[in-house]
């Protein structure tokens, strides 16, 4: 009964493992595929990987260039690149909030920088003093919107609207 047994269980795994490397043989047909490449938007000089994307929900995307050090902004319209911002090291989380009309690049440096998204120009770099990794907008989109930044320091850091107003108050 012993050996009966034993011949099962080496049928079965046999079976199992046969149908496993056979379904890996096969490639899905084209038209089932969930993503497929239609177009890619060069973006010479640029590079490195790519980290978080931010959006402005008209025309443009903003791309954290991690590798390049750089934010690189795309109009999604003319699928060109409009303009980069440089002198960020290794920028990982970007996050556009419409009502405030600001861009905010996280760095792993632990700078948070945020630009007017009109001009692109540099408003404020403030300090978390850690790694300021995947900065993330809290919902919905109002005026009690935040910039949350997680660092390895400390676990959640939030930048509201009144307490942005202010940082830049004081420096200003």
């Amino acid at each position: 009964m012993k050996n009966v047994c034993e011949i099962c269980i080496r049928f079965i795994l046999i079976a199992g493992f046969t149908a496993q490397v056979s379904a890996q043989e096969k490639s899905p047909p084209e038209s089932s595929r969930p993503l497929v490449l239609t177009e890619a938007i060069p973006l010479p000089g640029v590079q490195g990987r790519f980290d978080h994307f931010g959006f402005d929900r008209k025309n443009q995307l903003f791309v954290a260039a991690l590798g390049n050090n750089s934010v690189e902004v795309i109009d999604i319209g003319a699928r060109t690149r409009v303009h980069s911002i440089t002198g960020i090291p290794n920028p990982q989380g970007v996050v556009y909030a419409p009502e405030t009309r600001k861009l905010f690049a996280a760095s792993s440096e632990g700078q948070l920088y945020i630009y007017d998204a009109a001009t692109l120009e540099l408003v404020k770099a403030i300090d978390f003093h850690g790694d300021v990794d995947n900065s993330v907008m809290t919902p919905p989109i109002s005026a009690s919107t935040s910039v949350s930044a997680t660092t390895k320091r400390a676990p959640l850091e939030r930048l509201t609207p009144q307490r942005m107003s202010a940082s830049m108050k004081s420096t200003s």
